[in-house]
């Protein structure tokens, strides 16, 4: 009986132990678990580094992109470094076990630069909406275009040419969807156009379909816009068809063209730059 009785004992101190200790495990706090802590101490002071960097941390969504605009300007590796940082801390977060790591990390960041976490979130932690292209509105323009280049390289008669255009455009919106007049994929362009090869000076009309293939953008709106095109030049004397691409930002771009006349094997490669004003079109809309 004594034997059971001991043995009785033995096993209540056990479990008395084992729930003790998984209560004391329950209750410790990140920053008590060094498995918790060191990691976030880790994560928080790269973080803190390019944090220090910043202003003061504004109390507004609207302030806040507008000071992470600025840091970008200034400090583009810098920002990207924030961003990096920033997504290993929210990683940190979800994989982590305690509940109560973010209030650790805060810890080790220290004032200011905890008070930037809630504002960072505002504006990263939020669904992306992909900008919309500003070059690509519907409406009318003017476009004007210089392009140099040379025609049938490595032949008798390869020459250097240069053209102008002055073209007249529609850009078509998209059919459906918030900010329709933003962001359209198609315009066509015709115009009187001027070009020097071969000695001759030669004025015809030229005739274009631009379609916007994607947007250049970054965090806080559409830089720019990328265009492939054809198009059919005519003169008195011959007709030319070609293809191009080219990379649009703000009322600016540049481009590059192949050109081939139907009448024999002639050919040119051209880039350029140009220049589109706008004549009438529709104003934008906000969600």
């Amino acid at each position: 009986m004594k034997s059971w009785l001991a043995l009785s004992r033995a096993i209540a101190l056990g479990i008395t132990v084992c729930t003790a200790s998984g209560i004391q495990a329950q209750r410790s706090t990140c920053c008590e678990d060094s498995s918790c802590a060191m990691p976030a101490q880790r994560v928080a002071e790269e973080l803190k580094k390019v944090l220090d960097l910043l202003p003061t941390a504004p109390t507004n969504e609207k302030d806040t992109r507008a000071a992470l605009q600025s840091f970008w300007l200034k400090n583009p590796k810098e920002y990207s470094q924030l961003r990096h940082r920033y997504k290993q801390l929210r990683k940190l977060e979800k994989s982590n076990t305690h509940e109560d790591i973010g209030v650790c990390i805060k810890k080790y960041l220290g004032e200011p630069s905890r008070a930037w976490l809630p504002e960072l979130a505002k504006v990263w932690d939020t669904r992306v909406v992909k900008p919309s292209s500003s070059q690509f509105r519907e409406g009318t323009h003017r476009q004007y275009e210089l392009g140099w280049g040379g025609s049938n390289f490595g032949r008798e008669n390869e020459s250097a040419s240069i053209n102008a255009r002055a073209m007249f455009s529609y850009t078509f919106g998209r059919c459906k969807g918030e900010r329709r007049h933003i962001g359209g994929h198609w315009r066509v362009l015709g115009g009187p156009d001027w070009l020097y090869e071969q000695r001759v000076s030669s004025i015809g009309a030229v005739f274009r379909l631009e379609y916007r293939v994607d947007d250049w953008n970054s965090d806080f709106g559409s830089i720019g816009a990328f265009k492939v095109f054809p198009e059919y030049r005519l003169t008195d004397l011959h007709q030319w068809v070609g293809v191009g691409g080219g990379l649009e930002v703000h009322r600016i771009g540049v481009w590059l063209s192949y050109n081939r006349r139907l009448a024999n094997d002639d050919y040119s490669v051209r880039i350029g730059l140009q220049c589109r004003l706008n004549i009438k079109t529709k104003p934008d809309e906000r969600p």
